[in-house]
């Protein structure tokens, strides 16, 4: 799936209107918790579809918890929350959020468990009939596949090129019906799918916005500061379904499946609309600066990825007594020690220095060569430094040339820019 959330500062700076959007779900989440547990007398289990860094779902999951916890008759249920989203997801991220955020619903909460699995919400991703709440904050949009318009973004109104623009336009009809197909073999019967997703709106703000993107992007290709396949790959895989695209399979395919509790849309201001006008106006560059590096942080952040943290520390190689002394000790009535066997192993590189031929000087620097590339894979922070700066380097240049292009848009059109979303609402048959 295309949407993969990487750098996770930018993208969390600058999708701060997802966090206003989702708060619009905050009803219909406690009423799912209130339906929760007579559905799921046991373990209470919840998806975050989309989870990206964790922080625009933070705040509802907290709010579900609460209302679980605050319900009458509240026994202590243990709750399993887990977060689904694509391989690139940035996941460092995303666990500092839910372990170490104020925010996070683990803050206070006791019983309360977080897993993660790395797949797209376009799989079935949990036990059928388990599922008490899938919820998804601004990640319905993402698209399974999707062609590149040889004009313009993927979506965009003025496009000549209809034919691709069709086929996109029904294979983002069946993603829809296959994610509400697998929900459908996930939830148990009163199950909820709570979810607040970007939504096509006509209006002279939005199809402005959406032209102002494409442009910076198309810019950047052309100056070389991307290349043609990042372009191409970020020109695509977005839909914004009208009402009624999201409606169609609920009112056909799955009509005897889902009961639509609400289907309600709406508009928030865009965070970055907010700094601009802050800034000042248009009559110098100060305004449109800020608005024009707000977008670029932002989109970068959707394309960039996350550099490589330290593993340097944090290893313990314990004796045979440290490994038994619990075991003998405190958890002696809790497990049956069946076996405590030590040994060795042959390194696999001496391995192959000894089977090597050649001088001992070559097959020396074959031996360091495979050490080498061992240690960088289990502590790449040691050595990643002239990495970080070349990859800073080419972030710089792209910030650069698409601001320089942000300027010179909202400097001719400067428009209040309103982000449409819609909230969804659907309970199991």
């Amino acid at each position: 799936m295309p949407g993969q959330t990487s750098a996770g500062v930018d993208y969390d700076k600058g999708s701060s209107n997802q966090s206003a959007a989702n708060k619009a779900a905050v009803h219909w989440l406690q009423e799912a918790a209130a339906a929760s547990k007579a559905i799921s007398p046991g373990v209470i289990n919840i998806l975050d579809l989309g989870s990206a860094t964790g922080k625009n779902s933070a705040g509802e999951l907290k709010a579900f918890v609460e209302a679980v916890r605050q319900s009458e008759g509240d026994v202590g249920q243990d709750i399993i929350i887990t977060h689904v989203d694509t391989s690139g997801n940035d996941w460092n991220q995303l666990c500092r959020t839910v372990m170490s955020s104020p925010i996070s619903y683990l803050a206070g909460s006791e019983r309360v468990y977080s897993h993660a699995q790395a797949r797209s919400f376009f799989e079935q991703v949990a036990p059928a009939g388990s599922v008490a709440l899938a919820y998804s904050g601004i990640s319905f949009h993402w698209m399974s596949q999707s062609q590149p318009l040889s004009d313009c973004w993927v979506q965009h109104p003025d496009t000549k090129d209809r034919k691709t623009y069709a086929a996109n336009q029904q294979q983002a009809a069946r993603d829809w019906l296959q994610l509400l197909q697998m929900r459908a073999q996930e939830l148990l019967p009163g199950g909820y799918l709570v979810a607040t997703a970007a939504t096509l709106e006509d209006s002279e703000s939005f199809n402005h916005l959406v032209a102002m993107v494409y442009q910076a992007w198309r810019e950047a290709a052309k100056q070389g500061a991307i290349t043609e396949q990042e372009f191409k790959s970020f020109a695509g895989g977005h839909w914004l379904r009208s009402r009624e695209e999201w409606l169609a399979p609920l009112h056909k395919e799955l009509k005897d499946e889902f009961e639509v509790l609400e289907l309600q849309e709406g508009s928030t201001t865009d965070p970055h609309w907010v700094e601009y006008s802050k800034a000042g106006t248009c009559d110098g560059d100060e305004g449109p600066r800020a608005l024009a590096e707000g977008y670029a942080k932002f989109m970068f952040g959707v394309l960039a990825g996350q550099e490589c943290e330290s593993l340097v520390a944090g290893q313990w190689l314990r004796t045979r007594e440290e490994w038994l002394a619990p075991l003998q000790g405190e958890l002696k009535d809790h497990f049956e020690l069946l076996e405590f066997h030590e040994s060795s192993v042959t390194d696999a590189h001496w391995k192959i220095f000894q089977e090597s031929t050649g001088n001992d000087a070559d097959k020396a620097h074959a031996l360091a060569e495979g050490y080498s590339k061992f240690f960088f894979g289990i502590t790449p922070g040691l050595v990643n430094a002239h990495l970080t700066q070349r990859a800073q380097a080419e972030k710089d240049r792209i910030l650069e040339v698409m601001k320089a292009e942000y300027i010179g848009l909202v400097s001719a059109h400067p428009t209040e820019l309103r982000l449409p979303f819609a909230l969804i609402v659907l309970r199991r048959k």
